[in-house]
This record gives structure tokens, C-alpha cells and sequence, in this order.
């Protein structure tokens, strides 16, 4: 018996260094046996899933979040650029003292001239006194922003403090918007046209509080290629489409974000997260995928610090399996359903098989190099019994007691002990659960 434990368990083992990466490989590109039948064009699907990133960002996002580190320099909308749509919307908030303060650059609790002069001197900075403002009213007003500038720098009733900006050590991007135009209505709502260098164009409505409510990014021919909805919370969901899947990204207003991936009949496909907008932005890989898998879900989880976790939960979010794999290149894998636990190492191969007996403890299965070389049985009262291979054949077992400290020879170390857990050659076999993971 212990020979065909052996045979069977060094088998498993020739194929255990390339479980990882099976798992890494399996989530990254998406077996299509994980899709349902109604699915449609699941070569397609998984593609996408598996490389679909986010072009031009900053149009999808048009308000990144908090953090906002050139906001004394113009940027109102917190993207790390200084350009002409801060400027609009400095001009949406400086008609309407009632809404958002995001153009406030100096924090004085207005939004007025001096902001202006902010944003206008780190946007021109030396360059300013070559801004063209010669022409007709009608040649100005062809480029509004442009125009604006020119008009204010001409009003004498400006504090001379505008035009003393202290110079920045470093400037600010501009980003890709090549202009910007503001539309402001009577009921104070708004809307902002971005024209970018891409020839798309962004479409950013704004509620009578000046706070963003919706977007749109259109490409070249006017067609509708993302629209984005913003929440009361602050948080937004992009909505974009890729050879028939719909991609919905959920950007909170500070923390993870999130990409749900959709089937034509509206059946989820993946669910993708990332740690920060700017960790998505930069193309880095997410920190968790999540997948159907028969009815449940299956989700990898990748840890800065190399461990990684496959877990597979119910619909109801309980964890049914887990594994973990560690950086030193061993994993334990977790059945929640039978409280079975199995640890394993890629150079040593299956460690342990621990689960719950008849006696109201656990029964421990020790492997090392393919080979088992002790059974401990513990009851409730956590005494036990531990059982030896006499030769290589398994025929025969010594089993110690801490009873009493007797040693015995038996043939069968689990139906004398009483635990009714699998025997010696019955366990191989039954490891193979964690497979499905």
C-alpha cells in the first residue's frame, strides 16, 4: 500500500511545481469553460477581460479625487495639470459664489480674480507677454480662453499682486486638452466642452452646485465612446465597450477601484480591483481578479508582500475554499465546507492533511518527499495516536498511544483508532479537491 501511496502521490508531485502558475494562468485568461452557454464569442471575451486597459484617463476621470497637490498652481480639478479646463472651471464657479469652490486656488473661500491670476500665471508663466492680443473682438472670441486672458490683463481695476505670482519651482502639465469651453445656464447648471489633442471630446455636466454629474467622451466622428455617472458620494462609474462587453469602472472618491466586466446579456465575466486610481491609471496589474466559477465566485488575491490568496466564495460572499501561497514558495489551502486544510512546499512537495474525525478532534496526514511517514489521530480531549509505517509496502503500522505509551502493530491505523477519517490510500486521491481552485 505504501508503494502505491508513493506511486501515486509522486505522480501529483511531478505536477505540483506548475499548480501556481496554472492558477495565475487560469484567472489572467479565462478558461472559457467558466462562461455560461448563452455566452457569445468567448475567444473575444476573454481578450478583453484579460488586456483591456483604460485609454486617456483623465477624460474618464475628469475629477480624479483628493489628493491635490498642485492646487495652489490652477488645478481645479485635481489631475496633476494646469490647462484650459481648470480655467472653465474657474469661470463656471466664479458665476455662481453659491456652488463649489475647486477653482479657490489661494483657500481664501472665494472663487474671484486672484484665482484667475493663479491659474494664468502658471499656465502662461513667462510666455505671458506673448499671448497675441491684437485683432478684432471676433478673432479674440475664436479662442475664448485666449480672449479671456487678454481682456482681463487689460482691465486696469486688477490688484497689481495678480501679476506678481511667485514663480514656481516646477510647472504643472497641461495634460491633452487643447481647449475648453464653458456653458453656464440660468438655473446655474453647467456644461463643459474639452477638446482634445486626440480630436476625441469630453462633455462634463455640471449640477447647480457646480459639482460634476455626469460625462461623456466622444471620438473624432461624435460617436459616444465612454459616459460616466457621478454619485452623491463623490464616488463615479464609467461605462465603455469593447467588441460587445461592457467595462464598468467603479471610481471611489478615495480609495480602491473597481472593473466590472459584462456579456451582452448582461452576465459578469470578471470583476477586477485596484488599490488607487493612479495605480489603474499607471497600467499597473490589479491587486485582485474575481471570476464565476460553477454558480460561486473565485477570486485571486496578489499582496505587495508576494502572498497571494485564491479564495472561492458562494453568492452570498461566504468563503466555501481557500489557498494562500507565500513568497517562500509554500501554500495552504483551506476547505471551509468539510474543515479540511492541506499544506504543501514547491521543493518538498505535500506537507499535511488535516481534518476533523469521529473521536472530536482532528486526523493529521505527514508527507515528506512523496512519501507518508506518520498518521496523528487526537480526540476531544486532545489525546492521540500516532501511527508509523513498518517497511515500504504500508501492510503494517506502528501505532503509539499517549494513553498509556503502548506500541502495537496494526494493518489498518485509522479503523483501529476509531477516527473514520480515509485511509493511507484513500487520502492521495482525496487531496485532489483543491484542484479545482
Amino acid at each position: 500500500m505504501k508503494k502505491k501511496v508513493g506511486s501515486l502521490f509522486n505522480s501529483y508531485i511531478a505536477k505540483k511545481t506548475l499548480l501556481f502558475w496554472f492558477v495565475i494562468l487560469f484567472l489572467f485568461t479565462l478558461p472559457s469553460s467558466l462562461y455560461t452557454a448563452h455566452a457569445q464569442n468567448i475567444a473575444t471575451q476573454k481578450k478583453v477581460v484579460s488586456t483591456y486597459t483604460i485609454d486617456n484617463p483623465d477624460q474618464l476621470f475628469p475629477f480624479p479625487g483628493s489628493d491635490c497637490p498642485e492646487k495652489d498652481k490652477g488645478d481645479a480639478n485635481c489631475d496633476g495639470n494646469v490647462n484650459f479646463f481648470d480655467l472653465s472651471i474657474w469661470q463656471v464657479e466664479a458665476n455662481n459664489p453659491a456652488g463649489s469652490k475647486r477653482a479657490d486656488f489661494n483657500g481664501d473661500g472665494f472663487v474671484n480674480m486672484t484665482d484667475y491670476g493663479i491659474w494664468r500665471q502658471t499656465f502662461y508663466g513667462d510666455e505671458l507677454s506673448s499671448v497675441d492680443c491684437s485683432g478684432s473682438i471676433v478673432t479674440l472670441f475664436m479662442n475664448l480662453q485666449a480672449g479671456l486672458s487678454c481682456y482681463i490683463a487689460k482691465l486696469s481695476s486688477l490688484p497689481s499682486s495678480l501679476f506678481t505670482i511667485h514663480a514656481q519651482a516646477q510647472t504643472p502639465g497641461t495634460g491633452n486638452i487643447h481647449r475648453s469651453l464653458p456653458f453656464v445656464s440660468e438655473n446655474d447648471t453647467s456644461i463643459i466642452l474639452n477638446q482634445n489633442s486626440d480630436g476625441t471630446t469630453s462633455e462634463i455636466r455640471l449640477d447647480e452646485n457646480s459639482n460634476p454629474s455626469s460625462s461623456l467622451v466622444l471620438d473624432a466622428n461624435g460617436n459616444v465612446t465612454a459616459q460616466a455617472n457621478f454619485t452623491n458620494t463623490g464616488d463615479e462609474w464609467v461605462t465603455t465597450n469593447q467588441d460587445r462587453v461592457t467595462i464598468q469602472t467603479l471610481k471611489k472618491i478615495e480609495g480602491p477601484v473597481f472593473q466590472y466586466f459584462k456579456d451582452a446579456a448582461g452576465t459578469t465575466l470578471a470583476v477586477k480591483s485596484w488599490p488607487s486610481l493612479r495605480s489603474i491609471e499607471a497600467n499597473d496589474p490589479p491587486l485582485a481578479v474575481t471570476l464565476p466559477v460553477k454558480n460561486n465566485w473565485l477570486t485571486l488575491s496578489i499582496n505587495p508582500n508576494g502572498t497571494n490568496i485564491v479564495a472561492q466564495t458562494d453568492n452570498e460572499g461566504s468563503v466555501l475554499k481557500q489557498t494562500q501561497y507565500r513568497k517562500d514558495g509554500s501554500y495552504i489551502s483551506q476547505d471551509n465546507r468539510y474543515q479540511t486544510f492541506t499544506e504543501a512546499n514547491e521543493k518538498i512537495g505535500l506537507l499535511t492533511i488535516n481534518m476533523p474525525n469521529s473521536l472530536g478532534g482532528r486526523t493529521t496526514y505527514n508527507f515528506y518527499k512523496g512519501g507518508l511517514y506518520a498518521i496523528v489521530q487526537t480526540d476531544k480531549n486532545n489525546d492521540y495516536n500516532i501511527a508509523k509505517p513498518v517497511d515500504k509496502s504500508g501492510s503494517s503500522w506502528i501505532l503509539e498511544s499517549s494513553l498509556n505509551h503502548n506500541l502495537k502493530t496494526v494493518t489498518d491505523p485509522i479503523g483501529d483508532a476509531g477516527s473514520n477519517t480515509p485511509g493511507p490510500d484513500e487520502i492521495i486521491a482525496g487531496i485532489n479537491y483543491y484542484r479545482s481552485i
